[in-house]
Order: C-alpha cells, then sequence, then structure tokens
C-alpha cells in the first residue's frame, strides 16, 4: 500500500508549535512517525524549546495535547494500516482547530520529504491564531463531510458499487448490516 509520507505543522499559540510527521529519513528502511513542539524565543529569533517537550510546552486541555497523549506511544514507529488511517483523521480534526502548514509526498517518490525552514515556521507563528469552533451546527455539518468522504474512500477502494454506498452513506447500513441480511460479501464488492 502506497502511503503519504508528511510533515504538518500547527500553531498552537503565538509562540508554541506542534509538528507531525510520517517520513522515511535517509537510507531507513521504514517510515517513522513522531512529533515535536517548539517554543520561540521572544523576539522568534530562535526556539527557546523544542524537541520531546510536548508535556511541558502544549497547553494541558488543547486538542494539540490530545492527539500527543493518544498517539505518542507509537514515536519512532512505523505504522499499521488502521494508526496510519486514524492519524490521517486526527490530523484532520488538527487542522480544523489550528492554523497549519504542511508538506507532503507519496512514498514511492524517490525524492526525500525535507524539514520546514525555521522561516517558514516563523511566519505560521504570526498569523492570527484561530479561535475555537463554537458553533455545534457547522461541527456537526464538518464532522458529516469527514465521515462522508471516508465512507467514498473506502468504497471507492474496496469496489463497493454506488447502490450499496448510498445505502451505507445514507446511514441505513453498515457493510456488516447488509451481509447479516444475506448479502455476500461478493455481492457488495460487485461492481
Amino acid at each position: 500500500m502506497s502511503r503519504e509520507y508528511f510533515h504538518v505543522v500547527f500553531q498552537v499559540t503565538k509562540s508554541i508549535v506542534f509538528e507531525v510527521s510520517y517520513y522515511r529519513l535517509g537510507r531507513n528502511e521504514r517510515a517513522d512517525f513522531t512529533t515535536e513542539a517548539m517554543e520561540f524565543n521572544k523576539p522568534k529569533t530562535d526556539y527557546c524549546c523544542c524537541g520531546q517537550c510536548q508535556d511541558h510546552l502544549l497547553p494541558k486541555q488543547s486538542a494539540a495535547m490530545w492527539f500527543y497523549k493518544k498517539w505518542d506511544r507509537l514515536h519512532l514507529h512505523d505504522l499499521s494500516d488502521e494508526e496510519y488511517e486514524a492519524i490521517k483523521i486526527d490530523l484532520l480534526r488538527l487542522e480544523a482547530i489550528y492554523n497549519s502548514i504542511r508538506k507532503s509526498c507519496d512514498s514511492t517518490e524517490k525524492e526525500e520529504l525535507r524539514d520546514f525552514r525555521f522561516r517558514e515556521i516563523k511566519e505560521l507563528s504570526k498569523l492570527p491564531v484561530k479561535k475555537p469552533p463554537i458553533d455545534a451546527k457547522a461541527f456537526a455539518q464538518k464532522k458529516e463531510d469527514l465521515l462522508n468522504w471516508l465512507i467514498d474512500k473506502y468504497c471507492e477502494e474496496e469496489g463497493i458499487p454506488s447502490v450499496i454506498r448510498d445505502l451505507i452513506e445514507d446511514g441505513d447500513f453498515t457493510v456488516h448490516e447488509l451481509v447479516s441480511m444475506g448479502f455476500e460479501y461478493g455481492d457488495i464488492y460487485e461492481s
């Protein structure tokens, strides 16, 4: 399975950023998942604290801290397919909450994915900090849009026909419910 390698940096506050990465460094045979936090000094000429200091830097009730606590157990590990997909979904959540910059490439590309330059991260930190979403209706719509996108992606990858996809998208049935109703997996996956 081809995977997207990525570096994403999130602006948590005016002085703190949080980076999430999944890529193959140098001649390593496998990709690694990493997170780190950085805090700028006052003139933003350098970091006063950076690296594995998420517990110290990230606001305790922040989405960035939630992500870090949830996924820190996989730091410097390759990811299973399920872990990789779940992290990608959680990254979408963080991107909805924070200003961010992203670099990515397909894992089959020969060129190595480069880190962000200091000035790129500094420019991100100068943006007005996003206000947390408070509109419950807009949040519910984003959640529904994300779910529909995930269903479409899953059905497309698995070759599930649109008639069955519509039943799943409408929330009428799950794939497992369709199977329990007598559909064979072959019926569901045939075009």
